[in-house]
């Protein structure tokens, strides 16, 4: 059985976030998604994804809190910033928070995919 690498997405604007969904899991992923941080910390408890991707705003503490509270839980999970922060200092912040990745958006389906390929060859998951 061929492995499906499983992407949690954290984000509150459900019509993006479905968007990209549809996409990758007709790409071949298995995505999860969770519209709030406390919910996806549960889901990364119980589902254990190889990738985390959040807006930097989401509810409750940000995207900051919830990669802090990602790393203390398993640092080996990647986690991306899936966000419209596109300010070069947000960027730098979230990267110093310790994001793998930085994606801004709107961006095209295509493009998130192979910034998460990249991330999964990156932590050798796939």
């Amino acid at each position: 059985m061929a492995y499906v690498p499983s992407i949690l997405m954290v984000d509150g604007c459900t019509d993006q976030s479905d968007m990209y969904a549809e996409h990758l899991n007709r790409a071949g992923f298995r995505v999860i998604t969770a519209r709030d941080s406390t919910t996806a910390l549960r889901l990364i408890a119980d589902l254990k994804p190889a990738i985390v991707t959040t807006e930097m705003s989401v509810e409750p503490g940000g995207g900051i809190a919830l990669i802090q509270a990602i790393r203390q839980h398993d640092p080996t999970i990647k986690v991306m910033a899936l966000t419209a922060a596109a300010m070069p200092a947000q960027v730098a912040r979230a990267y110093e928070a310790g994001f793998d990745d930085v994606c801004t958006k709107p961006c095209l389906p295509e493009h998130l995919e192979r910034r998460l390929r990249a991330l999964l060859r990156e932590g050798e998951v796939a």
